[in-house]
């Protein structure tokens, strides 16, 4: 499996996604930037999220690691499997 790190405008599973329990989510940067000074935030953010959690957990908290990256599966998969979007395209298509 793998860890799902986003931010949370982009992630496909907004409604599942929370930091540090299930996924490693990238703050947003202040609307009011340009979008120079958003990629710095954004850029800033994403080193030290990758320096303090993803560098430190994997090589020295592995069962933290493992314990989000295992809850990450859980949140996710009985909502985006195969047969959810088989009936939901149905229900979108035919069912109107």
């Amino acid at each position: 499996g793998e860890l799902d790190l986003d931010a949370p405008v982009a992630t496909y599973w907004p409604e599942f996604a929370r930091d540090g329990h299930n996924c490693l989510l990238i703050p947003d940067a202040d609307p009011t930037l340009d979008a120079a000074g958003q990629d710095a935030v954004d850029y800033s953010q994403l080193m030290n999220i990758l320096e303090h959690q993803v560098r430190p957990w994997y090589y020295d908290q592995h069962e933290r690691w493992l314990a989000l990256v295992k809850q990450g599966m859980r949140d996710v998969l009985p909502r985006f499997d195969s047969d959810r979007m088989a009936d939901e395209y149905y229900w979108t298509m035919y069912e109107q």
